[in-house]
């Protein structure tokens, strides 16, 4: 139950009550549905996040916010232009753009760690449309392919030692 009191001009008091059950009911089931969302985005093998149409970040999941190397309220709502530096946004930003104008971006990148060790990721930026089918932001998702991109430069490597291999042969 909700108490209000309000003073009446010239003297007295009213005082009214209002049953808010239901409002702590709907508050207390998004809290769940929030925290069941989490967990689950947590869980996913791949980095995710949301940014709206103002190019803030509202949603990151555990995944994204080790990426970035901040917290969660860290980056709410905060300018993904400031989460990379100059260079690394500037890669995107064409991809931003181009999400936000409603088109599915997919592309690579890479990532150097302290230890300077390279990391690649396929990004794929899904748009979201509102009812009335404007763009309110998109969803960023980023899957490491460090060991699919080193396979194939493996692979590259190894067909090139055998075409040597055999063009030697064939020159005797």
């Amino acid at each position: 139950i909700k108490i209000n009191g309000n003073p009446i001009p010239g003297g007295g008091f009213v005082t009214s009550f209002t049953d808010i059950t239901e409002q702590k009911v709907i508050e207390q089931a998004l809290r769940n549905s929030e925290s069941r969302i989490r967990l689950y985005t947590d869980n996913l093998p791949l980095m995710l996040c949301y940014i709206g149409r103002d190019e803030k970040v509202h949603f990151s999941n555990k995944a994204y916010n080790q990426f970035i190397g901040k917290s969660r309220t860290e980056i709410q709502n905060v300018s993904v232009r400031s989460l990379f530096d100059h260079i690394q946004f500037e890669d995107r930003e064409g991809h931003i753009q181009f999400a936000l104008e409603g088109n599915l971006t997919e592309f690579n990148c890479s990532r150097k760690n302290d230890r300077g060790q390279k990391t690649f990721y396929q990004v794929n930026y899904i748009p979201q449309f509102t009812g009335k089918g404007q763009v309110d932001g998109f969803f960023a998702i980023y899957q490491n392919i460090t060991q699919s991109v080193e396979a194939s430069e493996l692979l590259r490597k190894t067909n090139e030692q055998l075409e040597d291999r055999v063009a030697e042969r064939t020159q005797d």
